[in-house]
Order: C-alpha cells, then sequence, then structure tokens
C-alpha cells in the first residue's frame, strides 16, 4: 500500500494521482472552517472520481461516547459520517517527532498510536487484497 499526504491545496498534479487512489482519507478536525474545507475537497474528487471511496477523519479527538451537537451538524453538511478519530495527544506525537520514529514505536502504549492502528487495521480490511503490486495501462 502507498500512502500520499496531499496538500490542501487544489493544484492540476493531484487529479492523476486521485485517478489511481483506492480510498481517500480526509482528515479534518470539527472548526467550521475545516468542515467547509473538507465538503470543498469532497466536492471537488467527486466531480471526476464520483466512485472513490471518501471517508472522514476526526483529528486531535478523542470518539466521543455520544455526539454532541456540533459533531451532528457537521455530519450533517457533510452528509458523512465521522468513522475514524484520532485522539489529541501532544506529548506522543512530540516525542515520535523528536526520535523521527513512528508513534507506535516511542508511545506505541498512547491513545494517538491505539487510534492510529485502528485506522490501518480499518484500511487493511477495507482494501482489495488481490490487486497486483504495479497497475497496467
Amino acid at each position: 500500500y502507498v500512502v500520499v499526504d496531499l496538500p490542501r491545496a487544489l493544484v492540476g498534479w493531484i487529479e492523476p494521482v486521485l485517478a489511481e487512489t483506492d480510498k481517500l482519507y480526509i482528515v479534518m478536525d470539527m472548526t467550521v472552517p475545516a468542515v467547509r474545507a473538507s465538503r470543498r475537497l469532497m466536492d471537488f474528487v467527486r466531480a471526476d472520481n464520483a466512485q472513490l471511496p471518501i471517508d472522514l477523519v476526526v483529528n486531535h479527538e478523542k470518539k466521543p461516547m455520544m455526539l454532541r451537537d456540533h459533531h451532528r451538524e457537521a455530519a450533517k453538511a457533510l452528509d458523512m459520517t465521522f468513522n475514524h478519530w484520532i485522539g489529541d495527544d501532544p506529548k506522543a506525537a512530540r516525542e515520535a517527532v523528536d526520535f523521527g520514529k513512528p508513534v507506535s514505536e516511542v508511545s506505541g502504549r498512547s491513545e494517538l498510536a491505539k487510534s492510529i492502528a485502528a485506522l490501518a487495521k480499518s484500511t487493511l480490511a477495507e482494501l482489495p487484497k488481490d490487486q497486483p503490486a504495479v497497475r497496467v495501462q
């Protein structure tokens, strides 16, 4: 699997990358500007790749037991549910950056590492396993 971290800016070279993409994750927070930017990005992607599966990842927030009003409003505005949550753990993130290693190596028992592992496990379960390593066009 290849993971590409794309910029938020909608530049021309993103379209060919998205054309070869099996799944798109949009990482966002719950601020109004982030919700609007996510909506614009989803609309842009769906204009050319209507069949591309898109999932939203809520960053810097642990999954709540019950969604609050702003979560419900954001889900309604985006017409999507939030399946993935990455909790805010600045200490674990800083350690990973300082040591230049993945969070799982530096702080494997942290909530941040656990939520990233859950996202990875979910991704592996959803993506097809019998694809060739190189696509032939």
